[in-house]
């Protein structure tokens, strides 16, 4: 079992998680919609209403389902729906990223396996960008894990010569397009 890529997942969805539960909303301006438009659609998950429910000026299949659909089963298992929940879920979910970045630069880079997860974490949890990509209770990085996982087994099927794995690498944006259509 990979324990070292458990632990450095594990661990900056910790060092993120700590440091941002104190906020109640991270956004400024016009991207002050999306972090409670995400809690609503798990909540839809969540009480089981309506696909047609209106989301202010979205219905429910206006997003991929299966970020939102995996925070509200974890709402359910943790009989909470409030949003610090929603929002360890959502950085959890989001830090997931740094795995498949990790493969990605022992595929690309050719670095050793702990170098590139302890690289991954660093990126994913030091880099203000992806500080605030990570902590923002939104699909994109759960949805860029899926494209770079996807990535990484057409480089390794590249190198191979597996004209099978190089198609079968693109499966992995099925569940990317799942969580947010930027997939394709």
């Amino acid at each position: 079992f990979a324990w070292d890529a458990l632990l450095t997942w594990a661990g900056a969805s910790a060092i993120l998680v700590a440091a941002t539960l104190h906020y109640a909303v991270h956004a400024l301006g016009s991207a002050a919609w999306d972090w409670y438009e995400h809690w609503l659609r798990s909540l839809i998950f969540l009480t089981q209403a309506p696909v047609t429910t209106a989301i202010g000026m979205y219905v429910m299949p206006a997003r991929g389902p299966l970020f939102n659909g995996a925070a509200a089963l974890l709402l359910y298992l943790t009989g909470s729906s409030h949003y610090w929940v929603f929002q360890v879920f959502a950085t959890t979910f989001n830090v997931l990223v740094c795995l498949p970045f990790a493969l990605f630069l022992r595929t690309a880079g050719g670095v050793g396996r702990r170098t590139a997860l302890l690289i991954a974490a660093a990126v994913t949890v030091l880099v203000p960008f992806y500080f605030w990509e990570n902590t923002y209770t939104w699909t994109k990085d759960l949805t860029a894990a899926f494209v770079l996982l996807g990535i990484h087994e057409y480089l390794v099927a590249y190198r191979k010569g597996s004209r099978d794995g190089m198609a079968l690498s693109l499966a992995y944006l099925a569940p990317g397009f799942f969580c947010h259509c930027l997939a394709l």
